[in-house]
């Protein structure tokens, strides 16, 4: 069962780089769209 727990806790810490990823590039398109927004009113 310690095994189990290695594994488990493994892949709690990917899912959680996974989903820290996804909100990176989230927050990047974000960024980038109110960016265009700013210089399309310039």
């Amino acid at each position: 069962s310690n095994f189990k727990k290695a594994i488990e806790k493994t892949l709690q810490k990917v899912t959680l780089q996974e989903s820290k990823k996804e909100l990176d590039s989230l927050l990047t398109l974000k960024f980038q769209s109110f960016n265009n927004v700013i210089y399309s009113r310039v």
